[in-house]
């Protein structure tokens, strides 16, 4: 240990802690003689002992200014987004000066609407599985720490909740961008659809600006040659072996015989095991999205046969943002607090549980609604379709009645889809995090292929019996879903653990044209050996 360490100074947890004058701490124990005695001693910097974990609170370390950086990119990729979103579902579903008096150009429907909205989605894959570890890797904590806080608690600094509250101001700033529909959905309908669009490509290139500038600054992986292919052999000796992984290490093949080369070492199986286990959690996640994406279309749809009073009907999904920004402080700065010191550690499988209920819940009051707009004139079932409307006159029922359906789709995402990320990054190896983090958005995409498959129920009188199906098939997800991985809750904080023993990132300035400049080991996906990059 160094002096630095003995002071108690040093960096903890990825984030510079000043020096001070903390005297170490005894952790006293009863010997066999009865009297007390110092059994170790945790200095402020030190890794936490198992009586630390039991007894001191867990708190996320300082962030450092790039993942700031990389939130603020994002934010300007989702202002694109949801910009987009509202005022494209009424660019193709209804007709140029449609009777409804709702905007529109194309007038394909709300079937045709909702399928090519969820096109939008598609392209946003390649953003969003690269930026969305990027903010992350710009911590560099991978072990517990003791801190010492200025009111003399000592705490135990953890890289898992510090991932967590990353992933909450990453979702924060995502949110805050969706409030971009707001402005271009007044903008379609007093100015044109073109002014929207603008709106939105000028953000977008304001987000290009500020990824090239900032360069330098950001924590980045090296280039190296893909693991995948090693990831897939690996995988293939453990389905030989009837799905025992163990037997792709190098150990278990010197021990037992050796039949398959085995070019990496066994951290790297320990690695891809791990992030087999998030890809079996992220299967559940596309009906999940099949439950978001009404919000993106036909809850558009759903308000345009409401009473409006002169409120746009794609403006209520605003709603949603305003419930994420209002509840993600209040769960970061006060409900997880409150449950860990209580000692309810509300792990990651427990959250995505309570996610996918949340979004069950949303769907049942969505059939709610639509069963009160049907039973409402002047078209009941058929609103806006019968002689009685004129085509302009909706049911008799309240947009505002839409606000809960909204809000529980809200507290969803603070549940499923912020620690699905987080899931997807902390349980990833090392140098496949982009690839792990994609295959988790790709269940996004496979929710958009469920959603066009559901496109043609998508219209009157089917409306309550959808929602009714989504709910019930949500709510049985969540039931399977916690049946099948709430063990995992046990070995999470073992899990992250592997997170130290693989490969680093470093800072963008220190990644050559080959590498990393100077000594490297090359770790993750081959053996384990030191090398000099030019």
């Amino acid at each position: 240990m160094s002096m630095q360490d003995m002071a108690g100074g040093g960096d903890v947890g990825g984030a510079d802690v000043a020096t001070t004058n903390a005297m170490p701490i005894a952790i006293m124990e009863k010997g066999e003689d009865g009297m007390d005695s110092a059994s170790q001693i945790s200095f402020e910097g030190d890794e936490p002992t198992e009586e630390d974990r039991r007894n001191l609170r867990k708190v996320a370390d300082k962030l450092p200014w790039s993942a700031f950086l990389v939130a603020a990119i994002e934010l300007c990729e989702r202002f694109t987004y949801y910009g987009l979103s509202g005022p494209f579902q009424n660019y193709i579903q209804n007709d140029y000066n449609d009777p409804s008096g709702l905007p529109g150009a194309i007038g394909l429907g709300e079937t045709g609407a909702t399928g090519l909205t969820i096109v939008i989605g598609l392209g946003t894959g390649g953003i969003k599985s690269n930026v969305s570890p990027l903010i992350a890797e710009q911590y560099r904590g991978t072990k517990q720490t003791i801190k010492v806080l200025k009111s003399g608690e000592r705490v135990i600094v953890d890289p898992g909740i510090t991932i967590q509250r990353i992933y909450m101001i990453f979702y924060l700033c995502i949110n805050v961008g969706s409030l971009s529909s707001i402005a271009t959905t007044e903008l379609e309908q007093r100015v044109g659809f073109w002014t929207a669009f603008l709106l939105c490509y000028c953000m977008f290139i304001v987000g290009i600006v500020v990824l090239v500038a900032g360069k330098k600054l950001y924590i980045v992986r090296p280039p190296r040659g893909s693991v995948i292919p090693n990831a897939v052999k690996a995988m293939y000796i453990g389905l030989a072996n009837r799905g025992n992984m163990n037997a792709a290490k190098p150990s278990y093949q010197d021990e037992y015989g050796r039949k398959y080369s085995t070019p990496w070492n066994d951290l790297f199986i320990d690695e891809v095991k791990r992030g087999l286990i998030a890809c079996r959690v992220f299967v559940f996640y596309p009906i999940y999205w099949v439950v978001y994406s009404q919000m993106l279309n036909n809850f558009i749809s759903q308000a345009a046969t409401m009473q409006l009073h002169g409120i746009p009907n794609d403006i209520m999904q605003n709603i949603d943002s305003l419930t994420i920004i209002l509840f993600i402080p209040i769960m970061d700065s006060l409900v997880y607090p409150i449950l860990r010191k209580m000692g309810i550690p509300f792990r990651p499988i427990t959250r995505i549980t309570m996610g996918f209920v949340f979004a069950a819940l949303s769907m049942a009051y969505a059939a709610i609604v639509q069963h009160l707009i049907y039973s409402a004139g002047p078209c009941y079932k058929a609103p806006l379709a019968c002689p009685a409307a004129n085509d302009t006159e909706p049911n008799h029922v309240h947009v505002a009645v839409q606000t809960p359906a909204y809000f529980l789709i809200g507290l969803s995402e603070i549940f499923a889809s912020i620690t699905g990320l987080e899931y997807a990054f902390t349980k990833a190896p090392p140098s496949m995090k982009s690839f792990v983090m994609s295959i988790f958005l790709l269940q996004s995409a496979f929710g958009s292929a469920l959603g066009i498959a559901l496109a043609p129920t998508a219209e009157d009188p089917k409306l309550v019996w959808m929602y009714t199906g989504l709910c019930i098939a949500t709510i049985i997800t969540a039931g399977l879903f916690w049946i099948l991985f709430k063990r995992y809750n046990a070995t999470e904080e073992s899990m992250n653990a592997l997170e130290d023993r693989g490969e680093k990132a470093v800072a963008a300035n220190e990644v050559g044209a080959t590498g990393i400049l100077g000594q490297r080991s090359a770790s993750v996906g081959h053996q384990t050996e030191p090398r000099n990059m030019a």
